[in-house]
């Protein structure tokens, strides 16, 4: 609930879409961290270091739901930064 707060506060944050999407993996709730990764993505801008944090956190969520190669594509990203 803290991040959710934290969200509400700094809705263009990175960082906290990032948390929330840890938040998520550790509940089990793959799809809804895919997503939030995803979002903090896009507002990752020019910030290479959030984006290669977000892009491996993403490969992460895309192996444990079985989709290698969108993990593997989603490391190649990261590794390019």
């Amino acid at each position: 609930s803290r991040l959710e707060r934290a969200q509400r506060i700094a809705p263009r944050s990175a960082e906290v879409y990032f948390k929330l999407s840890e938040a998520y993996v550790a509940a089990g709730q793959l799809g809804s961290a895919e997503q939030f990764t995803l979002k903090g993505l896009s507002l990752a801008g020019d910030n290479t270091r959030l984006q290669r944090a977000g892009w491996l956190l993403l490969a992460d969520i895309r192996r444990a739901r079985g989709n290698v190669a969108g993990a593997d594509q989603a490391e190649a990203r990261a590794a390019a930064l």
